[in-house]
């Protein structure tokens, strides 16, 4: 096929093409889908019959479970655990430095920290590559960043 009757192929296959594709828009029959309009169903009808029958969780069932019970889910008058440190300890962890010229951070105890911020009793003072300088009672105390190995 030479080059001339190819163009002139194409051509035609593209205009056969656009043709279809414009009657295909602007069709105007039964195939173009018309809005259905649904009335809300009750709440009864969506939810499984047993909850709405009642509106409890069974959690005995749960806990017998082999994963146990919900981590996410407090029973009524249930409190949130707290950390096991408490704000009175006077130990510090580095856990990583997020460092950037214009704005360090660091993580100590599991909680991100800016210089000037205040942890467990210490200020941060300064937010090195490799280490965090805290003063607490005008001690300096220095974290340093310890490579692990894998």
């Amino acid at each position: 096929m030479n080059p001339k009757t190819r163009q002139i192929s194409i051509g035609i296959v593209f205009v056969a093409a656009l043709i279809y594709g414009i009657s295909e828009f602007t069709a105007t029959d039964s195939k173009t889908a018309k809005p259905v309009e649904s009335q809300p169903q009750a709440a009864s009808t969506i939810m499984h019959p047993q909850t709405a029958e009642k509106n409890t969780i069974d959690l005995g069932k749960y806990e017998q479970l082999p994963w146990g019970r919900d981590p996410f889910y407090l029973a009524q008058g249930e409190q949130p655990t707290t950390p096991a440190s408490s704000p009175n300890s006077t130990s510090w962890t580095l856990n990583g430095i997020l460092f950037n010229a214009l704005a360090p951070s660091a993580v100590i105890n599991k909680r991100v920290v800016r210089t000037g911020d205040q942890i467990n009793g210490a200020r941060v003072v300064k937010i090195d590559k490799r280490q965090v300088t805290l003063e607490k009672d005008g001690e300096q105390i220095i974290l340093h960043m310890n490579k692990e190995t894998s």
